[in-house]
C-alpha cells in the first residue's frame, strides 16, 4: 500500500473519531435527562480522544523524526564531499583524524623544487 494512502486512512480515521466523538457528546446533552450525560458517553469521548491524538502524535513524531535523520544524512554528506573536493583541488590526499574527520594531509617538502 501507498505511504500516501496510509496517512490519508490514518488521518481519515482519527478526524472520524473526533467527529464522532463531539456528535455523541452534543447527543448526550440533547436526550433526556438534558443536560446530563452517562459516564458511558464520556467514556467513549475519551476513547475518540485517545484514539485520536495518538494517530495524529505518532504520525507527527514519525515524520519529525524521519525529516531530521534525513537532513543529519544530507548535511553529513555534503560536509564529507565538500571536503573531498577541496582536497582534490589542491592535489592532497584525503586523510581521516581520530575523530573521523577528512582533513588533508599535507605534502611533504623533500627539498627538491619541480
Amino acid at each position: 500500500m501507498n505511504q500516501g494512502i496510509k496517512e490519508n486512512i490514518a488521518y481519515g480515521s482519527a478526524i472520524g473519531m473526533l467527529m464522532f466523538g463531539v456528535v455523541l457528546t452534543t447527543a448526550g446533552f440533547i436526550i433526556d435527562p438534558q443536560g446530563q450525560i452517562h459516564d458511558s458517553v464520556l467514556y467513549v469521548l475519551g476513547q475518540c480522544l485517545i484514539f485520536a491524538g495518538s494517530v495524529m502524535g505518532v504520525s507527527a513524531y514519525a515524520t519529525g523524526r524521519m525529516r531530521h535523520i534525513e537532513d543529519s544524512v544530507k548535511r553529513d554528506i555534503d560536509h564529507r564531499f565538500r571536503a573531498y573536493e577541496r582536497c582534490c583541488e589542491d592535489g592532497k590526499k584525503p586523510h581521516r583524524d581520530e575523530d573521523g574527520e577528512e582533513e588533508p594531509i599535507e605534502e611533504e617538502d623533500d627539498g627538491t623544487e619541480a
